[in-house]
């Protein structure tokens, strides 16, 4: 033998025997969902097969790597990157990444190609069970590439189908991912529906708040507070102009477009544009300065003459402070002492005298049952009309569905009819829908708040007069600057009442304490409380919530 077949044979035996050492790999499975972690067994059928191709070719498993559920659609895993941190540790030796296929490992397309050329510049390479290349050969290299890039590609068809699917829903009016605040998810898959929740309603209130009485964010957020759900008053912003709450769906997936909704809205149509000052003047949503506290009626009286509201300004020479209208044809201006005046004894017409505090309390107290029995057949009689309307919607999409309505415009136009007139009911279900979260207490502090109302404006603070003020007159007052007179074209309807039937009660001369028997259950009065405005019910509880203290 010569000498060069003798070294030949030298080298294929070291290379034979090289060629039968372990190597090290570490083992990588993933699924995408938890759905897929809990249901197919998938992560066990990958690891096994893993195994297997480790064990055929010599491979000693340093470690396991991955094991749950995580999307591919990004490299930035937990998993994947603790795997990455562990194979460019030189003292872990570690030659290949096996795993069950190219897209288990990453379905980012180019950015995996790139980390790949990274790990294969150190020695490391990615084998696929599945999908067998050698990637160290340009053509292996090429071919487990064109899998990434596959990988990627078959990402975006699916989520290319995904976000079809989930457009349709939305113009369907079917709300998708996690509920909105004050809504929760009830009911799985087709028959999931959103529900109102506690937090809702105590949303709803502050779109009323906001609404009927012109409140600032900070305002309402403290009571919020108050009702027992707080909401902070940067995402009272969010929500007040949010028209998911009205009714309608708006999605990044439907651009400038909104959709009718199929849940339940809490509040109409109107009180949300009213409160997003569309079509609508609302003269109190402005910021007060500090020298504003000199004048809680500012802006809050309207000049009867001119329709203009009035301001208030001080002379330093004089150190007085003045109101004044500051149309020029009008220029009506006088001083503040003589307005608060004034104000404050046109407020003491809503108040009553201490002596009728008790009788008042029955009555107020027996009213808000018997509308209490009233709303309950009322609720009965509206959600019955509720239902039939939701029914002849539900049987259109079903019609639509089996192609029985083939005119996709008399569809659309059928469908926003119908969600008009559950959006009209709704909202006339939420004013006989009287929930208040303690009557007795509501009772007691709203009649005793009407024997103080003038007193209580005269010592208030300037928060306390302006929320005040606000309560009982919720569209301000107009002032005649001849007469020195004040009139209102809407009044808190609570107050209002009282203030009438404390009226009657003075005209009566005897039986003031002994009007109700001991067992009678009834207020035998001449005049009933009437015609209470949900809202401004809402309106006190709120006020009381938050004044509770200086009863």
């Amino acid at each position: 033998m010569s000498n060069f077949d003798l070294i030949k044979s030298l080298y294929k035996a070291i290379d034979l025997k090289d060629n039968n050492l372990e190597k090290n790999a570490v083992i990588y499975t993933r699924v995408s969902t938890k759905e897929q972690a809990e249901n197919n067994n998938s992560l066990e059928t990958q690891r096994k097969y893993c195994d297997q191709y480790a064990e055929k070719n010599n491979y000693n498993v340093s470690c396991y790597f991955g094991g749950l559920y995580e999307s591919a659609k990004t490299d930035g895993r937990k998993e994947f990157k603790r795997m990455l941190e562990f194979i460019n540790k030189p003292e872990n030796k570690v030659e290949s990444i096996i795993v069950f296929s190219t897209d288990r490992f990453s379905r980012t397309g180019g950015h995996a190609i790139a980390i790949a050329e990274e790990l294969r510049k150190t020695g490391i390479h990615i084998i696929s069970c599945s999908q067998p290349t050698d990637t160290k050969t340009s053509s292996g290299k090429f071919q487990q590439n064109m899998q990434f890039l596959f990988s990627e590609y078959d990402n975006e068809l699916r989520k290319e189908k995904c976000v079809t699917g989930m457009k349709e829903k939305l113009y369907n009016g079917y709300w998708m991912g996690k509920a909105p605040h004050g809504y929760k998810h009830v009911g799985f898959n087709k028959n999931q529906k959103l529900e109102i929740t506690a937090a809702g309603e105590v949303i709803r209130k502050a779109f009323y708040l906001k609404a009927e009485h012109g409140l600032s964010n900070t305002e309402i957020s403290q009571r919020c507070k108050a009702f027992g759900h707080f909401i902070h008053e940067k995402r009272l912003s969010v929500i007040f102009k949010n028209p998911f709450y009205c009714g309608y769906i708006k999605n990044k997936l439907l651009g400038d477009e909104i959709t009718k909704g199929k849940h339940e809205p809490l509040i109409s149509e109107e009180v949300f544009l009213k409160v997003n000052n569309i079509g609508f003047n609302n003269s109190k949503n402005y910021v007060t300065k500090q020298t504003d506290e000199l004048f809680p009626l500012k802006r809050f009286i309207t000049c009867e003459k001119c329709g203009t509201t009035w301001v208030g300004y001080t002379v330093k020479n004089k150190k007085a402070t003045y109101y004044k209208c500051n149309k020029k044809e009008c220029r009506c201006n006088r001083n503040a002492s003589v307005i608060h005046e004034g104000f404050n004894k046109y407020l003491s017409t809503y108040s009553i005298p201490e002596r009728f505090v008790e009788p008042m309390k029955l009555q107020l107290g027996m009213t808000f049952k018997e509308m209490n029995k009233d709303n309950e057949v009322s609720k009965i009689l509206i959600n019955a009309n509720l239902n039939e309307v939701k029914e002849k919607l539900n049987k259109l999409e079903e019609r639509y569905a089996l192609g029985e309505v083939e005119d996709k415009e008399v569809y659309k136009r059928l469908k926003v009819r119908f969600w008009d007139e559950i959006n009209a009911i709704t909202g006339e279900l939420s004013k006989v829908d009287l929930k208040l979260s303690n009557l007795d207490n509501f009772v007691n502090y709203t009649v005793k708040l009407s024997s103080k109302l003038n007193v209580m404006w005269g010592l208030g603070s300037f928060e306390l007069k302006q929320g005040l003020q606000n309560l009982i007159f919720p569209d301000g007052v107009t002032y005649n600057f001849q007469n020195n007179t004040y009139r209102t074209c809407r009044s808190n309807s609570v107050f209002a009442s009282i203030a009438v039937q404390a009226r009657v009660l003075e005209q009566k001369e005897t039986g003031i304490y002994t009007c109700y028997g001991k067992n009678s259950g009834q207020v035998e009065l001449s005049y009933e409380l009437s015609n209470l405005k949900h809202a401004d019910i809402l309106a006190i509880e709120a006020f009381i919530s938050r004044y509770k203290e200086i009863f």
